[in-house]
């Protein structure tokens, strides 16, 4: 991957600050049979090479997050529609060359060449009867083939604003994984209060949000208003500027979601490393303080012991003197 000298100088330093914080954690884990930290911080010097590019889809209503992904797949919108079951409650999307992958639970694979077959099977209920007792943090994984659409992506599509409501934890799972939220509405949806306060709470711990306005009449204007201006649901966030779609707009994928090499991509990438490697680094502290307080204690204890074994030894020589004083 090509990167920008800029990008390049800053990927390695964080590789290098990663390596510290390894050496770090070597020395606190020194004996341990299982050690955490030395491994969190190997995973992420490498995951700057590996960890794809992620963002959360939040699609407002099902037909915009359909529109979404079949434009970011650039499939026909009347015949592409992702249903996320409720009984899965995160479906995770990867984009890809060429053909259709539905990965179930267990491991198991299906594979498609074309799309009417996978899109047919992922409506039939069969596939979900498995999937009934799935944990919320084990998401259905799909593959989809969009050669000359988004290259590089891992979205994750939770199935509503609800599940995040009800689940706190599978926010913070999302928010774990990435730091850029895409939100798509129709030009005229109107937030309820419980979507702005969702909105709001998983927006504090992202960095970058995008709206993405579903509008069919290319003609028609955005109302000054939209939904995506709530300083509420979108507070303490980057904006990049909206991107319309619809059926009769010819709207290009930009270069942030198409081009792997791109350099925005890379920067929102790099915030979210570091955001790791900060978390990590308070985690490494952490742990040195238990251990400074650990060896306090050992500490205190053994100046008792010996203070113990002082008095003790103070005591029996005393006794001894006085023994020796009756027998003269």
């Amino acid at each position: 991957m090509r990167r920008d000298a800029n990008i390049s100088s800053l990927f390695f330093d964080f590789k290098n600050a990663a390596k510290q914080g390894q050496e770090i954690s070597s020395l606190l884990e020194k004996g341990q049979a299982e050690t955490p930290l030395t491994t969190h911080f190997s995973t992420l010097a490498n995951e700057i090479d590996s960890t794809p590019f992620s963002v959360i889809l939040i699609g407002l209503t099902q037909d915009a997050r359909s529109q979404v992904l079949a434009w970011l797949c650039r499939q026909d919108f009347n015949v592409f529609s992702i249903k996320v079951p409720g009984q899965i409650g995160l479906v995770e999307i990867n984009l890809q060359e060429q053909g259709f992958v539905l990965e179930k639970s267990g491991g198991l694979r299906e594979e498609f060449e074309q799309i009417e077959p996978f899109l047919q099977a992922l409506e039939e209920s069969k596939i979900f009867q498995s999937q009934e007792s799935r944990n919320l943090f084990d998401p259905l994984k799909l593959s989809l083939e969009a050669p000359h659409g988004a290259k590089g992506l891992l979205i994750s599509v939770p199935e509503n604003l609800q599940v995040l409501e009800d689940t706190p934890a599978l926010t913070g799972r999302l928010i774990s994984r990435s730091n850029f939220i895409l939100t798509a509405a129709n030009a005229q949806y109107e937030l309820t209060p419980q979507d702005i306060d969702t909105l709001g709470e998983l927006t504090s711990s992202a960095d970058v949000f995008q709206p993405i306005i579903i509008q069919p009449d290319s003609d028609a204007s955005l109302p000054t208003n939209g939904w995506w201006t709530n300083k509420r649901a979108f507070q303490d966030i980057i904006h990049l500027p909206e991107i319309v779609i619809g059926p009769e707009q010819k709207t290009d994928i930009p270069p942030l979601l198409s081009e792997q090499d791109n350099e925005l991509r890379q920067a929102i990438l790099l915030m979210l490393l570091s955001r790791k490697l900060q978390d990590s680094a308070e985690m490494t502290a952490d742990r040195q303080e238990q251990e400074s307080k650990q060896m306090e204690i050992r500490k205190s204890n053994l100046n008792r012991k010996l203070k113990t074994i002082e008095e003790q030894v103070k005591d029996r020589d005393t006794r001894t003197d006085l023994d020796k004083v009756r027998t003269i």
